[in-house]
C-alpha cells in the first residue's frame, strides 16, 4: 500500500473505505432511536439516521487531533480579535454576556457568537457598542453620584441624622416634614440616596450621596422651600411638623407625653435620631 499524508487521501485513492472507521452513535448509544424526555421512542435518531452507528473516513485519533487543532486555532484567532479591540468595545462585549442585557434577537445572537469565541464584523461590533453606550453613561453617572458631597454638603445634617437613626437600630428610618417625606435607600445600588415624596405620595425626586437634588416636575416651590429648611435644621423642621400634626416627625406615631408634644418628637426618636 502506498504511503499517504493521511487516511482521507488514502480513502479517496481507493486504498481504504469508510467502514474501516465505524463507531457506535454517541447520541442514541447504538439504538438508532430518538427517545424523548418522557422515555418514549418518537422516531429515528437524527445523528445516525436510525442506523445506530456512524462511519468516518478517518480514525478517531485523527479526528480528535484535528478537533484540538481547530479549537487552538479558534482560540488564537479570538485572542487576536480581542487584542485588537478598544477598551470600550471590550467593556461592551463583557456586558453583552453578563446579566440584565435586553432580550432582543440581535443581542442574543451576538452574545452567542461571543460565548463561542467567534469574531464579530465591524457592523456587529458597532451595533453592540451602541446598545452599551447608554448603559455605560448611567453606570458612570451612578458612580459619580455616590461620591459623598462631591456636588454639595447642603444636606449633610440630614444625612448625619439618618446615619444616627440606622446605627441606633432603626432599619427603615423616615423623616417627616411639612408636605415632604424623606426615606433613605439601602443596598449596593441605592444605599445613601434619599427619596422624596409629597403628602399625597407623589414622587418629588431624590437627593444623591453627592448632595445633588434631582427634583421632578411634581416638586413645587413650596416643596423646595421645605427641603431648604430641612437642610438648614432638620430637628426644627421635624419639631414644627410634630406640633402641627400631633404626630412624631420621625416615626409618625401620635404624641401623648407633654414634653413630646411640646418638642414635636417622641423620646425614643429623639434619642435614636440624635435630635
Amino acid at each position: 500500500m502506498q504511503n499517504y499524508a493521511n487516511s482521507t487521501h488514502a480513502f479517496y485513492a481507493g486504498e481504504t473505505d469508510a467502514s474501516a472507521y465505524t463507531e457506535t452513535c454517541s447520541k442514541c448509544h447504538g439504538t438508532g432511536k430518538f427517545i424523548s424526555y418522557a422515555g418514549r421512542v418518537v422516531g429515528n435518531c437524527f445523528a445516525c439516521a436510525g442506523e445506530g452507528s456512524k462511519s468516518f473516513k478517518t480514525a478517531p485519533e485523527t479526528r480528535a487531533k484535528a478537533k484540538a487543532a481547530r479549537a487552538a486555532r479558534s482560540e488564537r484567532n479570538w485572542s487576536e480579535f480581542w487584542d485588537s479591540l478598544t477598551d470600550t468595545e471590550r467593556d461592551a462585549l463583557t456586558w453583552l454576556v453578563g446579566e440584565g442585557v435586553p432580550a432582543n434577537d440581535f443581542l442574543l445572537d451576538m452574545a452567542d457568537k461571543v460565548r463561542a469565541k467567534r469574531d464579530l464584523t465591524p457592523n456587529m461590533l458597532n451595533g453592540v457598542v451602541k446598545w452599551y453606550a447608554p448603559v455605560a453613561r448611567r453606570a458612570a453617572q451612578h458612580t459619580q453620584d455616590r461620591v459623598a458631597c462631591a456636588v454639595s454638603s447642603k444636606f449633610q445634617k440630614l444625612v448625619d441624622a439618618f446615619n444616627a437613626a440606622r446605627e441606633s437600630g432603626i432599619k427603615k428610618p423616615i423623616f417627616r416634614a411639612e408636605g415632604v417625606t424623606v426615606t433613605m435607600g439601602t443596598g449596593q445600588k441605592w444605599g445613601g440616596f434619599m427619596f422624596l415624596e409629597g403628602e399625597f405620595g407623589q414622587k418629588l425626586g431624590t437627593i444623591t450621596p453627592s448632595g445633588e437634588l434631582r427634583a421632578r416636575a411634581e416638586c413645587t416651590d413650596a416643596h423646595r422651600a421645605t427641603l431648604d429648611a430641612i437642610a438648614d435644621d432638620p430637628f426644627t423642621v421635624s419639631k414644627q411638623y410634630g406640633k402641627r400634626t400631633g404626630n412624631c416627625g420621625c416615626c409618625g406615631r401620635e404624641l401623648t407625653n407633654a414634653l413630646s408634644i411640646e418638642l414635636g418628637i417622641g423620646p425614643i426618636c429623639r434619642e435614636k435620631w440624635g435630635f
